[in-house]
C-alpha cells in the first residue's frame, strides 16, 4: 500500500462473490430520519478516507515480507473475502445480518470485542464426554464445512482494544492463535470478514486519543470495500421501515405457565446468556467435570419457549437467535444440535413490579418507583445493595432462592464479606486501591539495593 487511505474500490478479489450489501425484498428500507446527520457522515466517509494520510513509519516497507508462523507458505495466497462499511445505527447492522443469514448454508457470527473470539466455537471447540474427558479441537475460523462470515463491530472500541485485532485484520496473512497447535494459524479459506465502524470514529482521528489509529485504517483500506451502507428502496409511503422484531412479543403475564408445553427462560436473572441457553462446562453434584446442558438442549417437540427479559440490544445474542431460527439448529458442547420440531419462540418483557420486587430483595430501604437494577449491563455504577443476613445459613438460603443468579450472588457475597470485615475493624481495600499502594511501594523502594543484599543462586 502507498500509505494513503482511499484509492480504487474495485470488486473483491478471489473466487467467492463479494458480501451482499442488499437485503431481501421482503424487508423495507431502514428508517434513518432520526439519524440524518449521521447518515450524511456515512456518505462522506469514503471521500474523507482519501484525505487521511498515514505516517510512513506505520506502513510496512513494500520489500518486507510478513510472516505468520511455520505454517505459512512462500507461494502467493488468494486473499480472503473482506469488506468494510460505515454504519449509522444498530438497525443498519441488523439489515446486513438479515441479508447474510438468509443463506442456510452460511454461518454468520457477530463480535463487538476481542474477547468475543473466545466464544461461539470461533477459535476452539470444547467437548466433554459423559465420562468427563474433554477434547479441544480447532474452531470454525480455522476449519469448517460451510462458509462463515465474521462480522466485527468496532463502533465502541478504543484504539488499544482495536490493536488486539491486528493479526486478524492483517491484509496479507489474517491469522489467530490456535490453542490446539499452540501457534498462530491462518484463517480458513471459507472465512469472510466484515468490519463495521461508526463514521464518528473517522471524524475523531487526530482529535481524540482513543480514536482508531493510522495502523488500523491502513489494515482495512482495501480495494473492493463497500464503505457505505446501501439499503434498497421500500414500497411504503415513506419508502423506509425499521427492521421488524425478531420474535413476536407476548404481554407480561402475572404467572406465565412453565410446564410441558410452555417453557419460560428468565434471561434477566442470568449474566451469561450463552451458558443459560447453550450450556457449558461445570461440576456435577459428585464434583466431576461435566457438560451442563443449556435450556435449548432440554426442549421437546411442540413446546412454546418464552425468552423473558432478554437483552435484545445485544447484537451477538440477537444474531445467535436469528441463525438458530433460520437454520433450526444450534451449537453446544462442540457439536451441532437440531431444534425439536414445531418449537416456537416468543419474547416477553419483565414487569415493573417484578423489578421492584427484585430491588427490594437487594435493599432494606423501601423500593422507589423507578429502581436501578445492578446487572452486567450497568455494573459500572459502584453501588451495592443487599439484605443483611443474620447467619451464613440465611445468606445461603437467600442466594439459592434466585436460581443461580450469578451476578446477584456475587454482589450479595461481596457486600456481606465487606460488612463482616468492617465489623471486626479489618482494613477493606478495593482492587484499584491495592494497585495504587503497590505502585507507590515500587516507586519508593530501591530494588537494586535489596537484590544486592539477598543471596541469589
Amino acid at each position: 500500500m502507498d500509505g494513503q487511505i482511499g484509492g480504487n474500490t474495485n470488486k473483491p478479489r478471489g473466487e467467492r462473490a463479494p458480501l451482499d450489501s442488499g437485503v431481501p425484498a421482503k424487508l423495507a428500507r431502514l428508517d434513518l430520519s432520526s439519524n440524518e446527520k449521521k447518515a450524511k457522515k456515512v456518505k462522506a466517509c469514503s471521500q474523507d478516507m482519501s484525505n487521511l494520510k498515514l505516517s510512513s513509519s506505520l506502513v510496512a516497507p513494500p520489500d518486507k515480507t510478513r510472516t505468520v508462523s511455520s505454517t505459512d507458505s512462500s507461494l502467493p495466497k488468494k486473499p480472503h473475502a473482506f469488506d468494510f462499511r460505515f454504519v449509522a445505527s444498530d438497525d443498519e447492522v441488523r439489515k446486513l445480518l438479515v441479508a447474510q443469514t438468509c443463506d442456510e448454508h452460511q454461518d454468520v457470527a457477530v463480535i463487538s470485542h476481542p474477547d468475543g473470539l473466545s466464544q461461539a466455537n470461533l477459535v476452539s471447540r470444547l467437548s466433554i464426554s459423559e465420562q468427563g474427558r474433554h477434547t479441544l479441537s480447532s474452531g470454525k475460523l480455522f476449519e469448517g464445512s460451510q462458509p462463515l462470515t465474521l462480522v466485527i463491530d468496532i463502533r465502541k472500541l478504543t484504539s488499544n482494544e482495536l490493536s488486539k485485532f491486528n493479526d486478524l485484520l492483517d491484509p496479507d496473512n489474517p491469522c489467530l492463535y490456535d490453542r490446539v497447535s499452540h501457534e498462530k494459524r491462518p484463517l480458513g479459506e471459507h472465512v469472510s470478514l466484515l468490519v463495521l465502524a461508526d463514521p464518528e470514529q473517522l471524524a475523531s482521528v487526530g482529535r481524540r486519543d482513543d480514536a482508531p489509529g493510522a495502523d488500523f485504517w491502513r489494515r482495512i483500506n482495501r480495494p473492493g470495500n463497500t464503505w457505505q451502507f446501501k439499503a434498497k428502496t421500500g414500497n411504503t409511503p415513506s419508502g423506509i421501515d425499521k427492521v421488524p422484531p425478531l420474535l413476536a412479543e407476548l404481554p407480561p403475564a402475572e404467572n406465565p405457565m412453565d410446564d410441558d408445553t410452555i417453557v419460560v427462560i428468565d434471561c434477566h436473572l442470568h449474566s451469561n446468556w450463552r451458558q443459560l441457553l447453550l450450556g457449558g462446562p461445570g461440576v456435577d453434584q459428585q464434583g466431576r467435570i461435566q457438560h451442563l446442558p443449556g435450556r435449548l438442549e432440554l426442549l421437546k417437540t411442540g413446546q412454546r419457549v418464552i425468552l423473558k427479559g432478554a437483552d435484545w440490544q445485544d447484537l451477538a445474542f440477537e444474531q445467535t437467535i436469528r441463525q438458530m431460527l433460520d437454520h433450526r439448529c444450534f451449537e453446544s458442547n462442540g457439536k451441532v444440535c437440531q431444534l425439536p420440531d414445531d418449537v416456537q419462540f416468543y419474547r416477553m418483557p419483565v414487569r415493573n413490579d417484578e423489578l421492584r420486587s427484585l430491588f427490594q430483595s437487594l435493599s432494606k430501604e423501601p423500593a422507589s418507583q423507578n429502581p436501578i437494577i445492578i446487572n452486567p449491563f450497568n455494573n459500572h455504577m459502584n453501588n451495592y445493595g443487599a439484605h443483611d443476613p443474620s447467619s451464613p445459613e440465611e445468606l445461603y438460603a437467600m442466594m439459592s432462592e434466585l436460581s443461580n443468579c450469578l451476578w446477584f450472588e456475587k454482589d450479595v457475597e461481596d457486600t456481606y464479606l465487606r460488612q463482616a470485615l468492617k465489623a471486626s475493624n479489618a482494613l477493606v481495600l478495593k482492587s484499584d486501591e491495592l494497585t495504587t499502594i503497590a505502585k507507590e511501594f515500587v516507586n519508593t523502594v530501591n530494588l537494586n539495593s535489596i537484590y544486592e543484599l539477598l543471596d541469589v543462586y
